[in-house]
């Protein structure tokens, strides 16, 4: 209901200020309600996304074993890692701030060379989003799962810095700062 309040106030407020009449097909209307709901969900300040560039893949022949013996480049690289930090408050100050990842998104590029190495036969995507909420290993061997490696000592940044990326055992290292 919120939301259709919402979609209603904007259409009013836009014929008002263009004085003509605005029509809407449904699959616009559907991006207008989703982009609302993903700026309500995003505006909780303990959470952000941060951009890392630094990611180390291992694995990268067996995630294409058709490809097992070429010699491969990552060629693109966007990854994303959405984490928050929430605090322990007391009475007599701040007793812990805990920082953790809520999901990765990685998405690559991968140039696959010739068996001589001479140009590029192939590439192929690798498109990953890991959210599993806790970065616990489930006993599905397809699942997908990332920790957090953290040092005990508090600078003061706090942002991942580095994914290490294990296609083989399906795991994502976030290290932090």
């Amino acid at each position: 209901m919120h939301i259709f309040i919402i979609c209603k106030q904007a259409s009013k407020l836009a014929f008002n200020i263009m004085r003509k009449k605005i029509s809407l097909k449904q699959d616009q209307l559907v991006k207008i309600i989703d982009k609302v709901i993903v700026e309500q969900f995003n505006d909780d300040p303990n959470t952000f996304s941060t951009q890392v560039d630094d990611v180390d893949f291992s694995g990268l022949q067996n995630y294409f074993p058709e490809y097992k013996d070429r010699d491969m480049d990552v060629a693109y690289l966007d990854c994303v890692v959405n984490w928050r930090f929430d605090l322990d408050v007391r009475s007599w100050g701040i007793k812990d701030i805990s920082i953790y990842t809520t999901s990765v998104v990685i998405k690559g590029t991968i140039e696959i060379y010739d068996e001589d190495y001479t140009k590029i036969e192939v590439e192929k995507e690798i498109n990953l989003n890991v959210d599993d909420m806790g970065g616990f290993k489930s006993d599905d061997p397809d699942m997908w799962y990332y920790y957090d490696e953290k040092d005990n000592e508090r600078y003061h940044t706090i942002l991942p810095t580095n994914l290490q990326v294990d296609l083989d055992d399906k795991t994502i290292t976030v290290m932090w700062n």
